[in-house]
């Protein structure tokens, strides 16, 4: 997955890149063409990645063929087989890139902003590049689900990164040792939340949440003020959150024997 939720992290730790470039497979295209310093190799290895990134968005990876990327690419079909040995090979170096890009593209956190501006600020900027890249994310889950390499890959740069998450609640919470002990599960736990709810809005298109798709910016609110109340038990000021919430005023579930 891709959780992307530096808000947690302290800003030493990160090395954003800033870009415009929301797209991955546009950020590829960009890099094709300004390529001119680069061997003819590497040139040719850099144009089947973006015409691949291009057809893995569009069609998904079960629709990936060799023949298509060539054409896309613009290479003979004997040139592609001396970089990628089949497309499952071309597809893991896409998705990887892919994820690796997503986890640089970042830009730091402002050192004034407050907690919950971090977290909302973060979460936003996720979500614009979730909703920039849903082809990609859709097969990033196909090659997790079928192929045990890139699981293990996405598995081990997860627990990197909830590892640096749960480490930053743990400072700026202030907990004991033995909470801090549990902060990975609350860091791993919350950033399934934020994958699982994207993926039902924007990949699965729930029609449930058809509010959500429509207006992302709500989405961010109301991921932002859960994951502020459970990596510090309480609510965000108000004040921050621009206007009453109701998520603001829900204090416990009332069991159906309550009043």
């Amino acid at each position: 997955m891709y959780h992307i939720l530096y808000a947690m992290i302290d800003d030493n730790d990160t090395n954003a890149v800033p870009s415009a470039i929301l797209d991955y497979t546009e950020f590829l295209t960009l890099k094709v063409d300004k390529a001119q310093k680069l061997s003819k190799g590497q040139r040719t290895r850099l144009r089947v990645t973006a015409a691949a990134s291009r057809i893995l968005a569009e069609n998904g990876y079960h629709n990936l063929r060799m023949a298509d990327i060539t054409n896309e690419a613009g290479v003979s079909h004997g040139a592609i087989y001396r970089y990628f040995e089949n497309k499952r090979a071309v597809a893991f170096e896409v998705l990887s890139g892919h994820g690796q890009w997503a986890l640089d593209f970042m830009p730091p956190s402002e050192g004034s902003m407050s907690a919950y501006r971090r977290i909302h600020s973060s979460m936003s900027h996720f979500i614009d590049l979730f909703r920039s890249n849903i082809g990609l994310m859709r097969c990033n889950r196909q090659l997790c689900d079928e192929f045990p390499e890139f699981d293990e890959l996405q598995m081990k740069n997860n627990a990197a990164w909830y590892r640096q998450v749960a480490a930053g609640m743990a400072r700026r919470a202030g907990t004991t040792e033995r909470a801090r002990g549990e902060t990975f599960g609350v860091a791993s736990a919350l950033g399934g939340m934020v994958d699982e709810m994207l993926h039902n809005v924007f990949v699965r298109e729930d029609p449930s949440l058809t509010h959500f798709r429509r207006a992302p910016a709500k989405l961010v609110t109301m991921l932002s003020i859960l994951w502020y109340r459970a990596a510090f038990a309480e609510n965000p000021p108000s004040e921050e959150v621009n206007g009453a919430h109701p998520l603001l005023e829900l204090k416990g579930v009332v069991r159906p024997d309550q009043p």
